[in-house]
């Protein structure tokens, strides 16, 4: 009986120890091996979202600068577009009850930023229409300035005074 007690203790010795150096060695070998893989993986996935959350920042600031540009673009575009400028002056002019005497195109003066686009006009209408007419211009998605306004001497017909005005509307563009 002890015989066969040592023989099978011996027998259960050797399945452990070759269960050991064949399955359990390996397997721990290969779990360490993982857990470090994880870890590795693990720093990477960081870093790609880290990578992720700054490219998410950047383009939410690309789409902001791109806004920001357009809106620009519209105040202050890169084109001079005089044809553009001339009609929409021409369109305001209109809507305020205006008549306008002459338009005189005059040569771009250009800056670091900015290039003006001055065109003389002369206008003739009431009081409150030139009035209107200054303030529909200062509405104007583009930047235009009226500068050198001069009122000529008013005129009465048909029981209603007429003033005339000269004045350089100036528009803008971006410098190239």
């Amino acid at each position: 009986v002890s015989g066969k007690l040592g023989l099978l203790l011996l027998l259960v010795l050797l399945l452990g120890a070759l269960y050991y150096l064949l399955i359990h060695r390996d397997l721990t070998a290969r779990i360490v091996q993982e857990r470090q893989n994880t870890g590795r993986l693990q720093n990477e996935l960081a870093e790609v979202e880290a990578f992720q959350a700054r490219a998410v920042k950047l383009r939410l600031e690309l789409d902001t600068r791109k806004d920001m540009d357009q809106q620009v673009s519209r105040v202050l575009p890169r084109e001079a577009d005089i044809a553009g400028v001339l009609s929409d002056l021409n369109r305001l002019a209109e809507v305020s009850g205006l008549t306008i005497n002459q338009v005189e195109p005059k040569k771009f003066e250009s800056s670091e930023f900015y290039v003006k686009i001055p065109v003389d006009l002369s206008l003739s209408g009431r009081f409150h229409q030139l009035m209107r007419f200054f303030h529909n211009v200062s509405q104007m998605e583009r930047a235009v300035s009226m500068e050198n306004v001069v009122l000529g001497t008013p005129k009465t017909s048909d029981d209603e005074v007429v003033l005339t005005v000269k004045v350089r509307a100036t528009a803008f563009m971006q410098a190239k």
